[in-house]
């Protein structure tokens, strides 16, 4: 669906907060106790908001880009750039931006709250301009503990919520015995796992041990980097082959596809610089037979509203990284939170991502906030 009308941001805010979570987030490289954001606010003449979220996280376990260098490029370059211009669609603003090399999450951020403002001012929902009219979607959950036993006590809570998808991170060490304790009391549970690029090649034979697990897949053994390794090891195990933090951009992406690196490949709304480009990613697998998945960073839930949407694409072969609002946070910045219900979570009707967002929650997790408006 198309509209005509014009988007004319006339200021827009950043809001940084720093909120914690529940339960610590442990992966092999980084164990994340608190979620700092930033938060987009895009406002047009006639008063309309639109909402985005950077998704970097504080330190660069992750990727390069943290929140502290997305907020200095929002500040010095795209703030003031989505203020200087006008807008027939929201994809036109990542072209704007290719002068500014990588930045890909700050950029996401403000290419999210231009496609909510969007889709208000069509005033129909987000997933109409995006995806299926689906009534709700699959819910998959990441389960990232420090321990065995809470590993397995987490998974037999998600069980009773019917996630659709469970994935348990593993690395160098201890992959084996995380997974058969899963097998052991789970034979059956759709399963996969992630080792956030932390094997070396020097550590294939574990990975291939868990060939007898009749996994979903493994997701990203080796480093962003290793394509080579990779392809190798796709071709060597049955189990398929993922990756996630590799594809930071489409044209990352059409490498994979060349090199046939993988089996299975991740998009992150965030990581690849938006709605926009994930789109174009998404409707290039879907158009070539490629599968893909809706992957997950631990967001705050004006980024998850906007992967409920994203999630209704027909390119999606297994059910996101969407777990519900109380996974992580006690309360958070959109309402109603986000709930499963029998493994699947309801889309929204209302226009834009249909959550409200709270103003008062964002002034008591505020560290810092800053606004550009037109001259």
């Amino acid at each position: 669906m198309e509209g005509t009308k014009l988007i004319s941001v006339e200021k827009v805010t950043c809001t940084h907060v720093r909120v914690p979570l529940l339960t610590p987030f442990v992966t092999a490289t980084e164990t994340v106790t608190e979620r700092e954001s930033l938060i987009i606010e895009v406002v047009d003449g006639d008063g309309i908001c639109g909402y985005g979220e950077c998704v970097a996280f504080s330190t660069p376990w992750y990727t390069e880009e943290t929140v502290y260098t997305a907020k200095y490029a929002l500040k010095e370059w795209l703030l003031p750039k989505v203020c200087e211009e006008t807008y027939k669609h929201p994809r036109e603003f990542f072209e704007s931006t290719r002068q500014y090399k990588g930045n890909y999450m700050a950029k996401a951020s403000v290419d999210l709250a231009l496609w909510d403002l969007y889709a208000k001012k069509q005033q129909v929902p987000l997933s109409s301009l995006i995806g299926m009219n689906r009534s709700q979607v699959e819910a998959g959950i990441v389960i990232a503990t420090e321990t065995e036993g809470q590993m397995l006590a987490d998974i037999s809570k998600a069980i009773e919520k019917g996630y659709k998808r469970y994935k348990i991170k593993i690395s160098p060490g201890n992959a084996f015995d995380r997974v058969q304790a899963v097998r052991r009391k789970y034979p059956d549970l759709p399963l996969m796992v992630d080792a956030n690029g932390t094997f070396s090649t020097d550590q294939q034979d574990e990975l291939e041990k868990l060939d007898r697990f009749s996994l979903l897949m493994i997701e990203q053994p080796f480093d962003t980097s290793r394509w080579l390794a990779h392809q190798q090891l796709t071709k060597q195990l049955a189990t398929p082959i993922c990756l996630d933090e590799s594809i930071d951009s489409v044209e990352a992406f059409e490498l994979a596809i060349a090199l046939e690196a993988a089996d299975v490949y991740v998009v992150k709304v965030g990581r690849v610089g938006g709605l926009s480009e994930a789109l174009r990613l998404a409707n290039m697998a879907h158009g070539n037979g490629v599968p893909l998945w809706l992957g997950g960073m631990v967001e705050l839930g004006i980024s998850r509203a906007h992967n409920v949407a994203f999630a209704t694409h027909p390119a999606f072969r297994y059910p996101p990284d969407l777990s519900e609002t109380s996974r992580y946070v006690a309360e958070d910045v959109t309402a109603p939170p986000v709930v499963v219900e029998k493994g699947y979570i309801q889309t929204r009707t209302e226009a834009g991502i249909g959550f409200k967002v709270k103003r008062e929650w964002m002034q008591s997790y505020r560290i810092d906030e800053w606004s550009v408006s037109v001259n």
